[in-house]
């Protein structure tokens, strides 16, 4: 009887090793990767593909952020330069004409017509004249006048002194210049500038950068998530064809093993 199915075996092609038992199967491999390959096993495609957006845009817009900040920081001091220059020409034409009225101990009224002409050149938003112990003498402009000492123990300036400071929604570049006529030093002129469009600039440049960062991000989202529900299986497609009925052969070699 083995022989007979042995030599109906050969005659319809199929191997002795069809009569042998089956085997146990061994385990596959241990998969080599890293931490996170576990983790992104479980992830759908959507998702993947949305962590993959939002990695690639971080990274997209913290260079573009860094080269964007060094240009703006770049502008800035560049601002700052000129700004000091500016008021370093106003103060040393002033200073012509109100060295001789606090060396002479004149009445200092014509200095307050000298400090108003200063308030003409735009974007100048104070001016005031001290004396050499840092007494308030005159000035012009909107606002209190601070003194010229941030606080009473801190030593007057011996020379010119150039700052510039921000605060909420505003930045002011201050230049306090000293009155020196014969080697001595008769009081000080301090010249505020507003750098307010300045700051509103850039301000407007990062709102107008993370906005199309933002902009950006969404849209291809958006166009790669409908990229991928169109390409599902299954969907948008018709249904697959009936499978096809076995060789003809196998149908012989079921007939000879019935018998």
């Amino acid at each position: 009887m083995v022989r007979y199915f042995y030599k109906a075996g050969k005659r319809t092609g199929l191997l002795p090793s069809a009569f042998s038992l089956p085997q146990q199967a061994q385990p596959p491999p241990p998969r080599r990767g890293g931490t996170l390959e576990p983790l992104m096993r479980g992830l759908s495609l959507r998702l993947k593909i949305n962590l993959a957006i939002f990695v690639a845009f971080l990274a997209g817009s913290l260079a573009f952020g860094a080269i964007l900040g060094a240009s703006l920081a770049g502008r800035q001091a560049a601002t700052h330069n000129r700004t000091r220059a500016l008021l370093a020409i106003l103060a040393a034409h002033r200073l012509e004409a109100l060295a001789p009225l606090l060396d002479e101990g004149r009445d200092l009224t014509p200095a307050k017509d000298i400090l108003e002409r200063l308030l003409r050149v735009e974007g100048v938003t104070e001016a005031a004249l001290f004396s050499d112990t840092g007494t308030l003498l005159s000035s012009a402009g909107q606002g209190p006048v601070l003194p010229v000492r941030s606080s009473p123990g801190e030593p007057l300036p011996t020379g010119r002194i150039f700052a510039v400071t921000a605060g909420v929604g505003s930045m002011t570049a201050t230049l306090v210049e000293p009155v020196v006529s014969g080697g001595r030093n008769l009081g000080f002129l301090r010249l505020r500038y507003s750098l307010a469009d300045l700051n509103t600039l850039r301000r407007h440049i990062w709102l107008v950068f993370g906005l199309a960062v933002v902009g950006a991000y969404v849209l291809l989202a958006v166009l790669l998530n409908l990229l991928v529900q169109g390409r599902r299986p299954g969907h948008g497609r018709l249904p697959a064809p009936p499978l096809a009925s076995p060789p003809l052969r196998r149908r012989n070699s079921a007939r000879v093993f019935s018998k």
